[in-house]
């Protein structure tokens, strides 16, 4: 990490990391829910074009041979199951990244606002930092990570 070598407190480099951390999860979270997205659309479109070879097709159109034929097609209905769980999974990945992405724009918020403070190591930053590990140590709370 390139904050790692500077001179700045570990208050400082620590919401840094975190803030790194943060951005892989969501870049991971990104590529996860579009890979579950182009699944779900597979899975649908597999769906359609059974439906339509195995119902629509063989019937044509006619509404009571399709009420015959559709309990008989066992595979159109894990077919259907399948992307149904699909979808769903696919708006839950996308719900994740987004909560994801305003954890990561909380955080990168913070950290502009406080690019104004003195990050350089002195006295008081030193002691600052001994007393955010007591109270991590004592509380397991981060008390100047907000978000």
């Amino acid at each position: 990490m390139p904050w790692n070598s500077l001179e700045i407190s570990q208050d400082a480099k620590s919401i840094l990391n975190e803030l790194r951390n943060r951005k892989r999860k969501m870049d991971d979270l990104q590529s996860k829910a579009i890979v579950y997205s182009v699944g779900a659309v597979f899975f649908l479109l597999i769906y359609f074009f059974g439906f339509d070879k195995l119902i629509l097709k063989p019937t044509n159109g006619n509404v009571r041979l399709m009420l015959e034929i559709l309990p008989k097609t066992f595979i159109l209905h894990i077919l259907l199951i399948i992307s149904l769980v699909s979808v769903f999974i696919s708006i839950d990945a996308t719900k994740k990244y987004k909560k994801m992405k305003d954890k990561v724009e909380k955080l990168r918020t913070e950290i502009a606002d406080k690019l104004w403070a003195p990050w350089v190591k002195t006295n008081m930053s030193q002691m600052r930092d001994k007393l955010t590990q007591q109270i991590k140590e004592e509380t397991n709370l981060d008390i100047f990570m907000n978000s």
